[in-house]
């Protein structure tokens, strides 16, 4: 059995690294990343963005910082980490479209409860999916709102991914008030 892995494994180091990896189409067109250092209140900003026309619930999508920080580390191309973001953004729109994910715990921060909208995600329940939340999307256009960590220090691949398709909310508190909350968790 270690052989053969140990033979894969030569083989995939044989392939040319020359293979562009890319995504054109997309989904989720229209995208908010709120991000900040834990504790800055991107959990309160998110209701209110929810609020707007046609933004989404917040989804905390970590695997999106684990993808940056692997290309800010040298270990992914960009190619691969642009084509992963943009993977990522289309199945969390994708999934919300289908109330796939949806935190239904009434006191969680996720919560749809917690949405000014939760009529929207019931409602969702109760419809067709697959084909039919493709169709929805493109039609109603719905902005994806996604939540991150630390993503300025490491969101370029973000910015080449999505182009001019996004905003980014950056939540910023006093240092004091930073380290205070931060004094909780310890």
């Amino acid at each position: 059995m270690d052989a053969t892995i140990e033979q894969v494994g030569s083989k995939i180091k044989e392939l040319p690294s020359t293979y562009e990896i890319i995504r054109k189409n997309k989904i989720a067109n229209r995208i908010i990343f709120v991000g900040g250092l834990p504790g800055c209140g991107k959990s309160m900003m998110s209701p209110i963005l929810g609020a707007l026309q046609d933004v989404e619930i917040q989804k905390y999508n970590y695997s999106i910082e684990h993808v940056c920080s692997l290309y800010r580390l040298g270990r992914i191309t960009e190619d691969a980490t642009v084509a992963m973001i943009r993977m990522l953004t289309d199945l969390d729109l994708y999934n919300l479209s289908m109330t796939r994910e949806i935190n239904l715990r009434y006191k969680d921060l996720s919560s749809i409860f917690k949405n000014p909208k939760p009529w929207r995600y019931i409602k969702r329940l109760f419809m067709d999916g697959d084909a039919e939340a493709l169709i929805r999307i493109k039609r109603d256009n719905p902005i994806l709102q996604t939540l991150t960590h630390n993503l300025l220090i490491h969101g370029v691949p973000i910015v080449r991914a999505m182009k001019e398709n996004f905003c980014l909310v950056e939540g910023v508190r006093h240092p004091l008030y930073m380290v205070r909350q931060w004094r909780l968790y310890i």
